[in-house]
């Protein structure tokens, strides 16, 4: 079991990983939404698609280097 004060730094680099990777899914799916020729409710949908499904990889990539380790 883990202590106490390495815990709450392993917490920080999960949720980090997590959010960049949802931050990098919104912005391909804009990208791709708009080479598509998709207007800005076409963007942001695409955005909140790619964000969502590279969140949860990235959630669980997270969650398997955490049981790795």
């Amino acid at each position: 079991m883990m202590s106490a004060a390495i815990r709450p730094a392993f917490r920080a680099r999960g949720y980090t990983m997590w959010l960049i990777s949802m931050g990098v899914g919104a912005v391909l799916g804009a990208v791709t939404a708009i080479r598509r020729g998709g207007r800005k409710l076409d963007a942001l949908q695409y955005a909140a698609g790619f964000g969502i499904a590279f969140g949860l990889a990235g959630l669980a990539i997270t969650i398997l280097i955490a049981r790795l380790i």
